[in-house]
């Protein structure tokens, strides 16, 4: 629901969040709109000067925010006819007393008109960017505004990649991991690797994991009159921002208790990575979690600095094989050996094996002769909305019910009589 304050890995305190995003929309503003604002900010900062008695009697920082505003969005060019304007609104236009409409000496306003040139300059200087390095910031601005649309009016869905046992003799779904997904109206398709991290740094990732996890939730419940068992499990990501929430188990134990459904038909995946950043602190999180009778997975295993000797001290069921891996496995020896071998220590210290990235029958037919557990990947299934899971898993339930037939079984109990008899016949 991706420091170890709550605000999060990323660093951003609440009053630097808002700060960033207080100017970074500001930059991302029609010129007009910002042009509107600098001037009534001029306007508003000579009003008050009037107000409480004239140049002699307030100081001159009131002019100081049009024109820092104005080096923030125009730049240099901007900050000086800025400072132009307020030297003009705070010198001859701005009496020293306004009771006696005594005028300002004009080394006064020129010298302040000279402070308020150095200020926007300076400012415009410090906030100057390369001109693909303000794109990329006005991009993420906008980008951030759409996603708190995208979030308020349920813009984003939840697709689901099955999840298959591959051990048996027939491939069965088994569960389903949860992805993300969102059509920008403008942008297309955005990569949940985009707006993700975007959500981390913004402080969105609670209120998003949130919805996210309801909504599993009660998809898990749709899916349990079709089930008729808790043996589907769905899967969901857990951010190394989320892992750091000392509520996490609470706000877990809600959404559970909320959709009346059993928690062991719920599995968490954490990225190596975000556990080995603290893993004190993770081991206590992950506790929580397991306590609430979930099951937990790390994900991307192989991709980050942790061994299976550290995992052993987690309270994991499940260890997913990057996907890296398994694109090398039917073409590298050295990969197919690693892979194997990760296999056996997960099945040595307790915990399942699955093979995630898998699209090709190659590399599925490899797996299960190395008696990996699970997997899951294009070859299998593509991530689709649920009712794809529904439809599939209705199909299943359905081969389940069906009695094998009995001439079959006959016809090659028969077959093999004829067998022997033509074996014993030609001996």
């Amino acid at each position: 629901m991706g420091s170890r304050e709550k605000a999060g890995t990323s660093g951003f305190r609440w009053g630097e969040r808002v700060t960033s995003r207080a100017v970074g929309f500001y930059e991302v503003m029609d010129a007009r709109a910002a042009v509107a604002i600098i001037a009534g900010l001029l306007v508003a900062s000579w009003a008050v000067g009037r107000a409480v008695g004239g140049a002699g009697a307030v100081a001159p920082h009131w002019f100081y925010i049009p024109i820092v505003l104005a080096a923030v969005r125009f730049g240099p060019l901007g900050a000086f006819v800025a400072a132009a304007a307020s030297m003009l609104v705070a010198g001859p236009l701005l009496p020293a007393e306004t009771s006696t409409m005594t005028a300002q000496p004009l080394s006064d306003w020129l010298t302040r008109g000279a402070f308020f040139i150095l200020i926007g300059q300076v400012f415009a200087l410090a906030s100057r960017q390369p001109a693909g390095a303000r794109a990329q910031a006005r991009r993420v601005t906008r980008l951030d505004h759409d996603l708190r649309h995208a979030i308020a009016h349920g813009e984003l869905e939840v697709h689901y990649q099955g999840v298959f046992d591959i051990g048996g003799r027939r491939r069965r779904v088994i569960g389903a991991e949860a992805l993300l997904r969102w059509h920008h109206p403008t942008h297309g398709y955005i990569p949940p690797d985009q707006f993700i991290p975007l959500a981390e740094q913004t402080g969105l990732i609670d209120e998003l994991g949130e919805r996210v996890l309801a909504e599993v939730c009660r998809q898990v419940a749709e899916w349990r009159e079709i089930v008729e068992s808790a043996d589907f499990v769905a899967a969901v990501n857990l951010s190394a921002h989320q892992l750091a929430d000392p509520d996490l188990g609470v706000r877990v134990r809600r959404c559970i208790d909320g959709a009346g459904i059993d928690p062991s038909q719920l599995c968490f995946e954490i990225t190596e990575t975000a556990v080995m950043a603290d893993i004190t602190v993770s081991r206590e999180r992950l506790q929580a979690l397991r306590d609430t009778g979930v099951s937990l997975a790390i994900d991307d295993f192989g991709t980050g600095y942790s061994s299976l000797a550290y995992v052993d001290l987690l309270p994991v069921d499940i260890i997913k094989i990057d996907q890296s891996f398994i694109a090398r496995i039917t073409e590298e020896s050295d990969a197919a050996a690693l892979v194997a071998n990760t296999i056996l220590l997960a099945h040595t210290l307790g915990y399942k094996a699955l093979a995630e990235g898998v699209e090709t029958p190659e590399q599925l037919a490899l797996l299960r002769s190395m008696c990996c557990d699970q997997a899951q990947g294009f070859h299998l299934h593509r991530p689709a909305p649920p009712a794809e899971i529904t439809t599939a898993l209705k199909r299943q339930r359905r081969q389940r019910r069906q009695p094998r037939p009995a001439r079959t079984v006959t016809s090659r109990r028969t077959a093999r009589t004829r067998q022997s008899s033509r074996t014993l016949a030609s001996r």
